[in-house]
């Protein structure tokens, strides 16, 4: 986002009897030359020069001017937390209420138990 200008569209134009998907947002993308400026450059090469594509710089852009956040990064799956140790403790407690018993197949006392 910060090398981008996100707004809202300028003008909306309809036409009369066709289905028209109007744009929500308007996004201008810049990238800085060897003397420091900001050029003005298209959505493809912005995409390409991040090697990401130009639906996901939309997404973002969209969720950016809507919300006024950046998005939170929700990959990763899930995570430890109090109800795993929980449940992990209860699986311990259960385990150990059954009786245990000592190796069959040992040659001497290994003070195994099953």
């Amino acid at each position: 986002m910060k090398y981008t200008t996100v707004k809202n569209p300028a003008r909306r134009t309809t036409t009369e009897g066709k289905k028209k998907r109007n744009r929500s947002v308007t996004i201008f993308y810049h990238v800085k030359n060897e003397e420091g400026k900001d050029v003005d450059v298209c959505a493809s090469t912005f995409a390409s020069i991040l090697s990401v594509s130009k639906d996901r710089l939309q997404r973002l852009a969209r969720k950016y001017i809507f919300t006024g956040q950046i998005p939170k990064e929700n990959r990763g799956g899930r995570r430890k937390n109090e109800r795993d140790e929980e449940q992990t403790e209860q699986i311990k407690r259960n385990i150990l209420k059954y009786k245990c018993r000592d190796a069959h197949y040992s040659r001497r006392n290994t003070c195994s138990s099953y």
